[in-house]
């Protein structure tokens, strides 16, 4: 459940970023108005409060207590439902599956349109820049180029590492000896595993991404690394003056 919960967070915050995304190529003169700072900072801590209750009740559906094994002829200790645990793990996980799902839809709606916007805008200032004799317009042209392959980059990856887990949801729904205590148990912790290991590659890779095709991402993240990377300083004495010249070799190196 812990990973659960901060994987629809990754997903909702990924909605999130190319909804904004979105917003900025559809409405570009009014998005500073309706996405501001602090509506920003608001939805991520919305987010993650409203993923904390969502499934919180989860870890009060199921104990640890003696649970029968005939083929052993042994009582081991594993999970137990609670009075009414197996209704309130169902409703979250309910809510978990729509959870992603929304996210899932809104990020494939948000990204076709921004393709769509940002492939029309290149071939018109493409269209324009041949009537002039400034290169204007083919930078411009490249510069979007570079903002779809990014957007694409992160599209495909999120939909990549999820509509597995989406495809798992469905199948858990439709069969209900799919589960972890059910007939088909192995398959299912089995198909689980891999498809936490593919959650874990969504959230570790996006930040490669902007790093490898985001200059400002980049910039931003070098100087949070050199802020935090900073040694003590190197006191160098200067004879002929009689003062110490305090130097910094860390932030000489990385930071110039």
């Amino acid at each position: 459940w812990p990973h659960g919960c901060f994987a629809r967070i990754t997903s909702c915050i990924t909605a999130f970023i190319t909804l904004e995304r979105c917003l900025c190529i559809t409405v570009p003169l009014k998005v500073k108005e309706i996405i501001t700072p602090k509506r920003t900072i608001a939805i991520n801590i919305f987010v993650f409060l409203l993923m904390f209750c969502i499934l919180s009740p989860a870890f009060y559906a199921d104990r640890f207590g003696p649970v029968s094994a005939p083929k052993r002829n042994k009582t081991l200790i594993g999970l137990v439902f609670v009075e009414d645990g197996q209704f309130i793990e169902s409703i979250c996980k309910t809510m978990d599956v729509s959870v992603q799902l929304i996210s899932f839809v809104i990020v494939s709606i948000s990204t076709a349109i921004l393709i769509q916007n940002l492939l029309r805008n290149t071939k018109w200032r493409m269209s324009m820049s041949k009537s002039s004799t400034s290169g204007s317009g083919q930078d411009m042209g490249s510069r979007d180029k570079k903002v779809v392959r990014m957007v694409l980059s992160i599209s495909c990856m999120f939909i990549v590492c999820f509509l597995p887990t989406v495809i798992n949801y469905i199948v858990m729904f439709i069969f209900p000896s799919y589960s972890v205590k059910g007939r088909y148990s192995n398959t299912f912790r089995f198909v689980w595993a891999l498809l936490k290991i593919l959650e874990a590659v969504h959230s570790s890779a996006t930040i490669f991404i902007y790093f490898k095709m985001s200059t400002k991402y980049r910039s931003v993240l070098k100087q949070i690394i050199c802020v935090f990377t900073q040694h003590p300083t190197d006191a160098t004495h200067n004879s002929s003056t009689g003062t110490t010249r305090e130097k910094d070799i860390t932030s000489e190196t990385l930071c110039p």
